[in-house]
């Protein structure tokens, strides 16, 4: 019987129930605890000198832990490989050049500046704004001509526009934030955009497992972000002291934050193989709220009524867009990774309907109103793990009812 004829009858037993439920329950909590871990690290205990506020350092950091596991998981362990399709698509110092490198160099430029963004704006007001992120992705597919958008998925994308604009428009949050750090979120999500809508053009008959994707983007990616921060970042922090302070000092959370960006890369796939992209569409989107209360009743970060109802509109623009949007070039095979949860513990099938874009599905959250795009994010929930990662007891801009 073959792997659709198993997914089409296997019954809901009591070992799918418990695996679900421990997937979508750590995607749930490891996505945040990257972020918290990470704002620690950037931004140091309230009341001490301590922070690491080296963003690039910490995202080249995620990056190649990243890259590592995913050679260990293929040649040493052996529990995922690289399928033949994508060696010759991606084979070659010709394709290479065409396709893997400029990904890569973009997924730094994403994680990098989105990292920096933390510095500069809280923890809730980048949730906030992580749901304006498929107005960036739709208008790339739709210049670029891969994308027709119906009514629908227009009049979502005009509603998620409207509510960012309510959010950081004069008279809302955009008077009290930091310009710069705007700057570097929106740098952020357009190379984001930027990768996945090239990703989705250039390799039209590939979708990567979440381990080809670290497999062949981080090396680069890791590459470009340790060349920016030998130069932008690392003579700082050597006369500083702040790299050996933060070494000694901070060694295991940089070590806890290295292991959660790298869990955090899978668990976007493990929901999606066994309850749906349409689940984790919504658990992302569940997760964000979540973090913006935290933000506000934890941190102490004033959220004003007006970003509240921005927040508001462009949640129900994105419900719409995650629902009505479906990419021409849809990928209608499943992801075939063996370290997964389909090798390990049989075909699952989906609690809810399972949309398979390749560009949006595979490695994408984009960081994700789901945050899962490469890794969460985007990351995501993006890395030392492609989730966002945090700071935000700093920001310039945004108020604070006491310290982070």
């Amino acid at each position: 019987m073959d792997a659709k004829a198993e997914t089409a009858t296997e019954p809901l037993t009591l070992r799918r129930i418990v695996f679900i439920a421990v997937a979508c329950s750590a995607f749930m909590v490891v996505g945040p605890m990257l972020i918290l871990v990470n704002k620690l690290i950037l931004s140091g205990r309230s009341g001490h000198d301590d922070g690491f506020p080296y963003p690039i350092m910490l995202s080249s950091m995620g990056l190649g832990a990243s890259s590592v596991a995913a050679r260990v998981l293929v040649h040493a362990l052996g529990w995922a490989s690289i399928s033949d399709s994508t060696r010759a698509a991606v084979g070659g110092p010709l394709k290479w050049m065409k396709t893997i490198a400029p990904a890569g160099v973009l997924m730094a430029v994403a994680l990098g500046t989105g990292n920096a963004s933390y510095l500069y704006l809280g923890v809730g007001m980048i949730q906030i704004l992580k749901s304006s992120t498929p107005v960036l992705v739709l208008s790339g597919l739709v210049l670029s001509g891969v994308e027709a958008p119906s009514r629908p998925v227009i009049l979502s994308v005009l509603l998620i526009t409207v509510g960012t604009v309510l959010t950081v428009g004069p008279g809302g949050g955009g008077d009290a934030m930091s310009a710069y750090g705007l700057a570097l979120f929106f740098l952020s999500s357009s190379a984001e955009a930027t990768r996945l809508v090239m990703t989705q053009r250039l390799l039209t008959n590939v979708s990567f497992t979440v381990t080809e994707g670290q497999y062949y983007l981080s090396p680069p990616g890791f590459a470009c972000l340790a060349l920016c921060a030998l130069f932008l970042e690392v003579p700082d922090a050597l006369s500083s002291g702040r790299l050996a302070n933060a070494l000694l000092h901070q060694g295991p959370m940089f070590l806890l934050s290295t292991l959660l960006g790298i869990i955090v890369n899978f668990l976007g796939y493990f929901v999606i193989q066994t309850a749906g992209s349409l689940t984790m569409k919504i658990l992302g989107t569940l997760r964000n709220v979540a973090l913006v209360a935290y933000a506000v009743v934890v941190l102490g970060e004033i959220v004003l009524p007006r970003e509240a109802l921005g927040y508001l509109v462009t949640l129900f623009g994105f419900a719409g867009y995650s629902t009505f949007f479906r990419p021409s070039g849809a990928s209608k095979k499943e992801e075939r990774d063996p370290g997964s949860a389909g090798a390990s513990h049989g075909t699952t099938k989906p609690l809810l309907p399972s949309h398979s874009p390749k560009a949006h599905q595979s490695f994408q959250s984009g960081r994700e109103g789901s945050d899962f795009r490469y890794g969460e994010g985007a990351q995501a929930e993006a890395s030392s793990g492609p989730s966002a990662r945090g700071n935000g007891g700093r920001e310039k801009g945004l108020q604070q009812r006491g310290g982070s």
